[in-house]
């Protein structure tokens, strides 16, 4: 769509010999030694990875895997051009719907961001939404997991901000799937794992992908970079830094254990040049992506984006700026769509923006299934049979098509001028904030059972003791 097939063949080999002659720099001694032992070339702790070990575990990597819900239900399958979208988990700050109010987030939000995100039928998969800042951060991120686990059973996707969390968070999904055999055969979590920009692997970054890779659990291994910043100006030069970055957490992975399920992907910024401010909701970052997304496919491993605005309130901008990238990544063919929900380039999030989106991404859907061309659907003897000046309202071809071939909204109003002005003259936003207040006014117990909920206590208790 956008880049051509010698195109892609020219970044990917760009990125490859980036990796085998800059190399990244790894601060990891267990990493490193993964890479010794599959004879890289090491210099203190610069890693150069050779091409054929590269195209070795490019080679096998799995094009498909399948993530399941927190029931063992089979949910989102990887690889098959699908888009599935989910929230967002890293942010500090949220806009509270009820007040208007940017305030800290806080652990009992997460608690009801799942509960609304379980309900949102466009929204495939949970996040934690935010990052609580009103308990320790030692040991935030796996208390707000365990509260995205105990009220929704869609796929859960999460970030940690260290590894003591990151292992806790694996302990409650293992605790809820019943054992690490059970988790390994049906996972129901799926994490993100960045780089840092320009080619370094962190401890954490490292660490965190050997331990999914030992466990044989799906993960996403993500370049972060900001055009213009720690990344060239140019698309294809930053499609080549994050094809470098990318490959060396995948190798990473596929030394440590063959045929590890993972896909690859990028969160790409953009330094604004004429302002100095960072943005991840410019076109050249949604067509970066969108570009990156098609090096995926052309390799067959499963990708990851993300679509974010710059607004600060789920506005005017902010619809625009959420479309482009939802609508881009679903028409290039992404697998999974992150960060639904966030504002400010992922420094606030929104219930207001999820709803809203969550209906972005059901016309987008209906844009991707296109146009079905055959004899029922051009109904030629039917438009005879109506002839000159006739209609087609009550004609039973209307009543047989019109569920499967019309989109309808839930959100958006189609109703004349008006009846709009007698029912209030609601805004979008307001509607948002009405369909918000009716989820939650819905009883519908998620619970884990009291076995499991003991066993996630035991767990998030002996977090709190390792706390410094």
């Amino acid at each position: 769509m956008f880049l051509k097939k010698d195109e892609i063949q020219m970044i990917i080999t760009a990125g490859i010999e980036i990796l085998e002659t800059a190399g990244v720099q790894v601060e990891s001694k267990e990493a490193i030694e993964v890479f010794r032992k599959s004879n890289c070339n090491i210099e203190d702790n610069l890693v150069r990875v050779p091409k054929k070990i590269v195209e070795k575990c490019l080679e096998i990597t799995p094009s498909k895997w399948i993530v399941y819900d927190r029931e063992g239900n089979e949910r989102l399958y990887m690889g098959e051009d699908n888009t599935y979208y989910g929230s967002a988990d890293v942010a500090t700050r949220f806009l509270d719907y009820k007040t208007g109010k940017v305030r800290d987030f806080t652990l009992e939000d997460s608690r009801t961001a799942a509960k609304l995100m379980d309900k949102l039928s466009n929204i495939d998969f949970v996040c934690t939404f935010c990052t609580p800042q009103d308990i320790s951060q030692e040991i935030t991120s796996a208390n707000a997991f365990a509260n995205a686990v105990s009220n929704t059973t869609k796929p859960i996707g999460f970030m940690t901000l260290d590894v003591k969390n990151f292992e806790s968070v694996i302990e409650i999904a293992r605790a809820v799937r019943g054992s690490s055999d059970n988790l390994r055969k049906k996972p129901f979590i799926l994490t993100l794992i960045e780089s840092v920009t320009p080619l370094l692997l962190s401890e954490e970054a490292s660490s965190k992908v050997l331990i999914m890779a030992e466990k044989g659990l799906p993960f996403f291994f993500s370049s972060a970079p900001s055009i213009g910043g720690t990344s060239p100006v140019t698309i294809a030069g930053t499609l080549a830094l994050v094809v470098a970055e990318t490959f060396s957490g995948l190798v990473l992975a596929q030394l440590k254990n063959k045929g590890t399920p993972l896909g690859i992907g990028a969160g790409i910024g953009m330094i604004d040049l004429s302002t100095g401010t960072y943005s991840l909701a410019s076109p050249e970052t949604a067509l970066c992506m969108a570009g990156f997304i098609q090096i995926c496919k052309y390799l067959k491993i499963p990708n990851w984006s993300t679509s974010v605005t710059q607004s600060k309130i789920p506005d005017r901008q902010a619809g625009i700026e959420g479309m482009l990238p939802i609508l881009l990544n679903n028409l290039v063919g992404a697998d999974v769509n992150w960060d639904i929900g966030y504002l400010e380039s992922a420094l606030i999030t929104s219930f207001e923006e999820v709803v809203l989106l969550d209906e972005t991404i059901g016309m987008t859907r209906r844009v991707k299934k296109g146009i079905e061309v055959n004899d029922e659907t051009i109904a030629k003897d039917m438009i005879i049979n109506v002839g000159p000046k006739g209609n087609f309202l009550n004609n039973p071809h209307t009543f047989k098509n019109f569920k499967k071939h019309l989109w309808f909204p839930t959100l958006i109003e189609r109703m004349p001028y008006d009846r709009w002005v007698t029912e209030g003259e609601l805004s979008m936003q307001d509607r948002a904030k009405n369909k918000i207040e009716k989820i939650f006014s819905i009883e519908d117990d998620k619970g884990l059972p009291d076995k499991v909920k003991s066993k996630i206590e035991e767990i998030l208790i002996s977090l709190e003791q390792k706390k410094n």
